[in-house]
């Protein structure tokens, strides 16, 4: 009877061990560590486990504004939460003012999934502000003009973006009849 309640005893310290040993394996990880498995997680589309990654990020880094960009990529996708990924980017912004790609993303949120023209353009103007030769910039403006019906306006910023040597924007032009 005293071997089984000292085998017992040993199996739930074995076993509280263990379980201590994962959660602090769990805990220990880097926020790069937790990163890249948000990474991985959003290249396999599982948004959600990339979202709760980029939190843990944060909790290890709160001024990681990768951390902020990439969780509010995965808002975008994961039930079309845009308001979380605009309060990420915004975020983003806050803690790197001069990062383009954070005005194109926000941009993109406004003018793809919030139709709000005039916030997009608000954007990529900021984007264009930082970097002023960057061809995707102005294609974007004139998309945002070309789906709110102004042409003319579109054709100039699809003729700037060409001359920027932006291929999307030649092809358009080409495509349209537009192009010399």
């Amino acid at each position: 009877m005293k071997i089984k309640s000292t085998f017992r005893a040993a199996k739930l310290m074995i076993m509280s061990l263990m379980f201590c040993f994962c959660a602090f394996n769990a805990n220990s990880q880097t926020a790069e560590e937790w990163l890249q498995r948000g990474e991985t997680a959003y290249d396999n589309y599982d948004y959600q486990e990339a979202i709760e990654c980029y939190e843990k990020v944060i909790k290890l880094k709160p001024d990681d504004a990768e951390a902020y960009f990439l969780m509010g990529v995965a808002y975008c996708y994961w039930n079309e939460q845009y308001e979380k990924a605009i309060e990420c980017y915004k975020k983003v912004i806050e803690l790197t003012p001069d990062n383009i790609f954070v005005y194109f993303n926000l941009g993109d949120t406004y003018l793809v999934w919030k139709q709000d023209y005039q916030k997009a353009i608000e954007c990529y103007e900021k984007a264009i502000e930082l970097e002023p030769d960057y061809g995707y910039t102005y294609r974007s403006i004139g998309t945002v003009y070309l789906k709110s019906g102004n042409i003319s306006q579109a054709i100039e910023y699809y003729k700037k973006a060409a001359e920027l040597g932006d291929e999307e924007a030649k092809q358009w032009l080409l495509d349209n009849g537009l192009s010399e």
